[in-house]
């Protein structure tokens, strides 16, 4: 093997080297870089595939907490063209609305197996889940607590007289649905679990 020194117009240098050893080093050289070119692909690969999984997680994130809520509106596209002062919430994980519609109309939309109110049942409303309870005082006034109990009372309904589905999965979600011939509205929840 024969080996120069080169010394270059700036004072700097640098080895030439000739013969099998140089070659070897040439060919261990190119070997590292092909290397470094496949390292390259991997790290690609890799923050590829962790670009998606964050996109995936954000999606899944988002769909589980996005909310939509609309209040008072004269009709929504999702309900039947008869539904008015439609108010409502939506999410992945509650879904309540309630509407105004005649009880004709409101069987004909229902696909649900509606049987007679014999005894009161209960529905939770929009308001269950779009609104925040008031923080209970240490010392709550008649007014504070009469305000609380108004609070609760808004956030469900009362059917004496009208039609009612509900049922219960086993894993703790279901459907309920009723409708209220003292004021021609109806209301729906729901819960995946």
């Amino acid at each position: 093997m024969k080996a120069d020194i080169v010394l270059t117009g700036d004072g700097s240098a640098f080895l030439r080297m000739r013969g099998s050893f140089a070659n070897r080093c040439a060919t261990e050289i190119n070997r590292l870089a092909l290397h470094q070119c496949f390292s390259m692909k991997k790290r690609f690969f890799i923050v590829a595939f962790i670009a998606f999984a964050i996109w995936f997680v954000y999606g899944a994130y988002r769909g589980l907490t996005d909310v939509e809520i609309g209040e008072s509106l004269q009709s929504v596209d999702w309900l039947p063209d008869a539904a008015t002062n439609v108010s409502y919430y939506r999410s992945y994980l509650n879904t309540a609305y309630e509407f105004d519609i005649s009880e004709r109309e409101f069987r004909e939309w229902s696909r649900w197996d509606l049987t007679e109110i014999t005894k009161p049942v209960q529905i939770s409303r929009y308001l269950a889940f779009s609104t925040t309870l008031p923080e209970e005082p240490s010392n709550p006034t008649r007014a504070e607590i009469e305000a609380l109990a108004l609070a609760i009372a808004k956030r469900g309904v009362t059917i004496r007289d009208g039609l009612y589905c509900g049922y219960l999965q086993g894993n703790g979600g279901g459907v309920w649905v009723g409708y209220d011939r003292d004021s021609g509205r109806a209301y729906y929840q729901s819960a995946p679990r």
